[in-house]
């Protein structure tokens, strides 16, 4: 039988194949396609979002400046992560990044 899953080593250490390698923060796919990139800074995201609600309040919490600037801060530059190379994803995908952030509004 022909193995096509060569072994690669770095430093005499067996690296492992995946389907969904991360470099650079990046998650790579076979389809090109960025499902599981999107799907990953979605998730981030809305972890992200849970401190925003966290620390805003009606009667009390961070008035509209300081919520406003740690969206900008810590929530945005996530969604944007990679952005220019999802360009290829399907719009559906791209929605789901989208709904995060009206979800801060």
């Amino acid at each position: 039988m022909l193995n096509l899953q060569p072994k690669i080593y770095l430093k005499e250490n067996l690296l492992e194949i995946t389907k969904s390698p991360t470099y650079l923060g990046f998650t790579l796919n076979t389809e090109i396609n960025c499902d599981k990139h999107i799907a990953r800074l979605a998730e981030k995201g809305r972890k992200r979002l849970q401190l925003l609600k966290f620390i805003s309040g009606r009667d009390w919490g961070a008035n509209s400046g300081t919520l406003r600037m740690t969206y900008t801060a810590l929530i945005r530059p996530v969604l944007e992560y990679g952005y220019q190379i999802c360009q290829v994803a399907s719009q559906t995908k791209l929605n789901k990044l989208e709904r995060v952030q009206l979800n801060a509004a």
